[in-house]
């Protein structure tokens, strides 16, 4: 087949996709997952008219002078914001027939002035109904009793007793003056030391020194009745942020914090996701060794029975590999997993041992003493392997990606074994991803096991390294992809072949973000074919910079610490402070 571009690669792979369906999940279990349906508001929100301050709901102004009545004892209950010294509501102690003016010590061309008739906390229902020349104290988020017009906070407000004057500014400020020369230390101002409705002798102690009423005196304030503040100031009506019928969140809407708090509010309590694309995940190799103690990685039980799995467990349930999450209530696609996170001791996987299908091969693994490599019986030599670290990296990557991970097995290099494998797979995975075998060696398997389960090759070499040969086929809406064996190498073609594939499936974006960065450190060495090389990007003196990751022999450590490949073309060696084109892997 032809040699393709990685670009073109990605366009056979994506062309046509469609995300792989829905499903209704409770909204505390919808962190992370992407909106599959729109969300139509069923109510308003908010579903009343609330005050946005703790402050005070007034009803319409005053017609004209308000009398106090000294001698009507303390107001109800909770209608007061503080007492006068004399322990009366209305004033000084023997005062009579005073106006309001007259205890504001001003006309009331000053301000409106207003009687207390009552208090109402958020969440509590009121039957008040507010009169002209009537206000009640009010907190925040409290529903307004009903005749008000409009709500002020507490600072534009000046309380004594049960009276309430409002001005355009605060009207009443301590006279400092008058205090000292009555031997009386500079004490509590009325306006803003207490809270609505709090009376000022049964207050902590730090509101108990309250200076008598001589001791205030009356800002200036223009003449006639003060202006209200708008109506939609303080006080918030009905359907201000959402109105009933209105669509507040589009498909393909990521849910986060801020999106599942709306939903919420608007009393959701289910909500449609896109399903996680199920992805099997098959690592070939005789060389590979379990680090499971006496089995192979695979779900947390065999894919024959039918129910989708949730992260990589042992085949007979015993732990979780590479702390794939156990715990949690199970849900429409991700059913209870009851196993606990363990970690047992490394065995070899028996050479040529291999599966004849998914959750096969769970007998007879593990040879040798455990925590032990195995012996070769004749030769009596340690097994050559070396430990299956992709099914770790490739699952980590995948569930990052929005994918789940149903299926991970070890396959011998056996061609009858790995078409029974991945023909049984198709019957679950969405996805089947393998890594190794595509070298086209004598024991590279991979590109006739895909094309025996029918499916259609799409290629089988793209013009990069890593993943020269890469193979992809599909069958039907199932898509197969096997990447390479060498760890770095199938982490590499995974971000920038696989993951836009789960993720397009998950019902994201592809999510390939492309930019260009300055060089922090030479490239060492001119490459004969497009390269891409591990990276760390972070902004420097000069804006956005990157260091190319040492490469060491083998290459196992190459890609611990990147966020980025830089994207090198071919016969390019560029030097440091040049421009280079960067894929972001996060």
């Amino acid at each position: 087949m032809a040699v393709l571009s990685l670009e073109k690669a990605r366009e056979l792979l994506l062309t046509g996709l469609q995300p792989a369906g829905q499903v209704t999940i409770k909204l505390a279990a919808a962190a992370g997952r992407i909106l599959a349906v729109p969300v139509v508001a069923r109510q308003p929100f908010p579903p009343f008219p609330r005050s946005l301050v703790d402050g005070y709901a007034l009803g319409p102004p005053p017609a004209g002078e308000t009398t106090v009545d000294p001698g009507g004892g303390n107001p109800a209950a909770g209608r007061q914001c503080g007492r006068g010294n004399s322990g009366r509501a209305g004033g000084p102690a023997g005062s009579t027939g005073l106006t309001a003016a007259t205890e504001f010590g001003g006309g009331v061309g000053a301000g409106l002035v207003y009687r207390l008739v009552g208090t109402v906390a958020a969440g509590s229902y009121t039957d008040i109904t507010l009169a002209p020349g009537t206000a009640a104290a009010i907190f925040t988020g409290a529903r307004p009793p009903a005749g008000t017009v409009a709500v002020i906070p507490r600072e534009m407000a000046a309380c004594r007793g049960e009276w309430l004057q409002v001005g355009e500014a605060n009207l009443i400020e301590e006279d400092r003056g008058a205090a000292r020369a009555a031997g009386l230390d500079s004490g509590v101002a009325w306006n803003g030391r207490l809270l609505p409705g709090e009376d000022a002798h049964a207050a902590p102690a730090q509101h108990q020194h309250i200076l008598p009423a001589s001791i205030f005196r009356v800002k200036t304030a223009a003449a006639g009745a003060a202006a209200l503040p708008s109506g939609g100031r303080y006080l918030e009506p009905a359907g201000a942020e959402v109105n009933a019928g209105e669509e507040v969140l589009t498909p393909g809407t990521p849910l986060g914090p801020a999106e599942i708090g709306l939903l919420a509010a608007l009393g959701t309590r289910q909500v449609a996701v896109y399903r996680r694309p199920q992805v099997a995940l098959f690592t070939s190799g005789n060389e590979l060794l379990s680090l499971e103690g006496g089995g192979e990685l695979t779900a947390s039980s065999p894919p024959a029975t039918g129910r989708p799995l949730c992260g990589l467990q042992l085949v007979a349930g015993k732990g979780l590999s590479a702390g794939f999450p156990a715990t949690g209530r199970p849900g429409p696609d991700r059913p209870d997993n009851p196993g606990a996170a363990t970690a047992g001791p490394a065995q070899p996987f028996p050479p040529g041992g291999s599966s004849t299908g998914p959750g096969a091969g769970m007998t007879g693994i593990g040879s040798g003493t455990a925590g032990l490599p195995a012996l070769d019986p004749v030769a009596g030599h340690v097994t050559p392997g070396i430990y299956n670290s992709n099914s770790y990296a490739l699952g980590t990557a995948i569930m990052a990606a929005g994918g789940r991970v149903i299926h991970a097995e070890i396959l011998a290099d056996n061609l009858e074994a790995q078409v029974a494998a991945l023909q049984a797979a198709l019957e679950q995975a969405d996805v089947i991803l393998t890594t190794g075998g595509a070298g086209g060696g004598a024991f590279d398997f991979t590109a006739a096991a895909f094309a025996r389960t029918g499916a259609a090759i799409l290629f089988t070499e793209l013009a990069m390294r890593p993943g020269r040969r890469v193979i992809a086929a599909r069958r039907g809406a199932k898509l197969m992809l096997g990447l390479p064996g060498t760890p770095p190498a199938a982490l590499a073609v995974f971000y920038l072949l696989a993951a836009p594939v789960i993720r397009i499936l998950a019902g994201r974006e592809a999510g390939l973000v492309t930019l260009t960065a300055r060089l922090a450190q030479a490239i060492e060495r001119r490459r004969p074919e497009r390269t891409f090389i591990w990276a760390r990007v972070q902004d420097g003196s000069r804006g956005r910079e990157v260091t190319p990751l040492p490469r060491r022999p083998g290459g196992i450590r190459a890609a611990a610490g990147a966020n980025a490949l830089i994207d090198l073309p071919p016969g390019a060696a560029p030097a440091t402070g040049e421009e280079v084109r960067i894929v972001m892997l996060n």
